[in-house]
């Protein structure tokens, strides 16, 4: 998805990704894929932060008069540059 220049800060319902989970593993060769649960943190990073979240998540709620109407679950397209200058910061603390 980061090779899609007009996918960059675009966020995905978690519930979509986790529709289409068994089709991707499908399209990847993968007989016997993890749970999602699984593969749903890998996405977003160890929570120790020893690995960069390839897609970050965030809570969204939609409030309107007051009252919570929607809450959600996205996972960010972020930006590659951005991913590498990170990278490097965190390579640079482990030093």
């Amino acid at each position: 998805m980061q090779r899609h220049a007009d996918l960059i800060g675009f966020g995905v319902r978690s519930q979509c990704v986790r529709k289409h989970y068994p089709d991707l593993c499908k399209a990847l060769g993968v007989e016997e894929p993890p749970p999602y649960k699984d593969f749903a943190a890998q996405l977003a990073g160890d929570p120790d932060k020893s690995l960069l979240p390839l897609l970050p998540r965030r809570r969204k709620e939609n409030w309107r008069q007051g009252k919570r109407v929607d809450v959600g679950t996205f996972y960010y397209v972020p930006d590659p540059a951005a991913a590498v200058v990170e990278l490097a910061a965190a390579e640079r603390k482990r030093a």
